[in-house]
């Protein structure tokens, strides 16, 4: 990431906007104690409107601010993909699993049903644990 930096209250010239416009706000507090915190602030232009929108803000006394921003920075800064979105079949592969889950369960009494759940619940997690 890089760019230019401007003074605060500066329009951005719409030459210097590349291809997927992010701006990184500082905006400092008045100083309280021997370290202040800025608040550190991700926008994005959008064209159509010709308009800045936040996406995300965070709280900082120094570089922690990248740990929360920078991903999102660099989403943001990502081309469009033309590909299906994950996320659609993602959606529909749980709904899919939910629906065996639940067929599954109807079957079983409470006392057993609950117990599959935990039992489920504890799998789950140590799948997505181990990622």
């Amino acid at each position: 990431m890089d760019g230019p930096l401007f003074v605060p209250g500066a329009a951005v010239p719409a030459e210097l906007l590349r291809q997927h416009p992010v701006c990184l706000e500082c905006a400092q507090a008045p100083q309280i104690g021997p370290v202040s915190e800025k608040l550190w602030v991700l926008w994005k232009y959008e064209r159509t409107s010709r308009t800045w929108r936040e996406i995300s803000r965070t709280r900082a006394h120094a570089w922690e601010w990248a740990i929360v921003l920078r991903p999102l920075a660099q989403r943001e800064l990502e081309p469009p993909r033309q590909d299906e979105d994950p996320r659609d079949r993602a959606g529909a592969a749980l709904a899919s699993i939910l629906a065996v889950i639940d067929s599954s369960l109807a079957q079983l009494p409470a006392a057993i049903r609950m117990n599959v759940l935990s039992e489920l619940y504890s799998a789950l997690a140590g799948r997505l644990a181990r990622g």
